[in-house]
Parts: C-alpha cells; structure tokens; sequence
C-alpha cells in the first residue's frame, strides 16, 4: 500500500461500514474508484462495484483514498 495520497486526498484505513461512492480503494496494486456499493447478505461487509473491473466484497478494514471537503471556511 502507497504511504501518500493524491493531491488533495488523504489515505486511510476504513471498515466496510465506513466506505462510501467516490473512495478509491487499494485493490488489484491500485487505487480503484467505488462506483457503486451494497451491503452483504450477512451485513458483515459491502459488495463494492467498480467501473470495469469484477465486484469485490470488502469484510475487513482496508486502505481507502478519500478526496479532502472543502467548506466555505477551510478544510474540513
């Protein structure tokens, strides 16, 4: 896993619980972009959907890239 992010995003380790549409995760040696996402069947882990690539299902903490909000007073 990279130790930095992309310009103006942060790198860290999330739950399947706290993942969401627009994170990229580490995957297949990269970054790849949830497109879209579902809970499991059990509600242990999320089903990620990516543009192009097979479905993944996500059951542990893993590394995740999330683009930094900006508000109208700074960063956040």
């Amino acid at each position: 896993m990279p130790s930095t992010a992309t310009l103006g995003a942060v790198v860290t380790m999330l739950s399947p619980a706290g993942v969401r549409v627009g994170d990229r995760i580490w995957l297949y040696d990269i970054f790849l972009r949830i497109a879209d996402l579902r809970a499991t069947q059990d509600g242990a882990g999320r089903v990620l959907i990516f543009e192009g690539r097979d479905p993944f299902v996500m059951r542990g903490r893993m590394a995740v890239c999330r683009q930094i909000e900006r508000s109208s007073t700074g960063m956040r």
